[in-house]
């Protein structure tokens, strides 16, 4: 018995097929979608919806990298490089001084990593996060001034 499989894009008429490249981290997953050609412009942003029997997958927020035509052994066809919501992740920026020992063994605008980890994704953008699963030990020290908050997320 057949699965039915079917994809969706906003814009996009008649797609053909996706293919999924995954990461880990600030990185943000690509989604190369190949449809029929068509004169009108697919979304620049949008839901991809990917369907596969009774499992629906929604990746919101995604972006268009890139277009492409092509030839292959059907014919023409055309590919769209998605990026999902990560993509957004390359601007912002956070400063501020964490975590800052003084001769006395206490810390100066004491912060756990969780805590830390919060104002990163704040500054990203990112309104629904949980990092109660952090180890939350530690207090590292943190100078960080008009940096990239993914970036000090990933450190972190």
């Amino acid at each position: 018995m057949a699965v039915e499989k079917t994809i969706s894009y906003p814009g996009c008429l008649l797609p053909q097929g996706v293919t999924i490249t995954r990461t880990l981290g600030i990185t943000p997953d690509a989604y190369t979608l190949r449809f029929v050609p068509q004169a009108a412009p697919i979304a620049r942003r949008g839901l991809l919806q990917v369907t596969c029997g009774t499992v629906i997958v929604r990746i919101p927020d995604c972006v268009v990298a890139s277009l492409r035509v092509g030839r292959g052994e059907q014919g023409r066809f055309m590919e769209a490089t998605l990026l999902d919501g990560r993509w957004e992740w390359r601007y912002g920026q956070i400063s501020g001084s964490y975590n800052v020992p003084d001769p006395d063994g206490r810390f100066r605008r004491e912060r756990t990593p969780q805590q830390l980890a919060e104002l990163c994704l704040r500054a990203m953008g990112v309104t629904d996060f949980d990092v109660s699963k952090l180890p939350n030990d530690d207090r590292p020290r943190v100078e960080w001034d008009y940096d990239l908050p993914a970036r000090q997320l990933e450190q972190l």
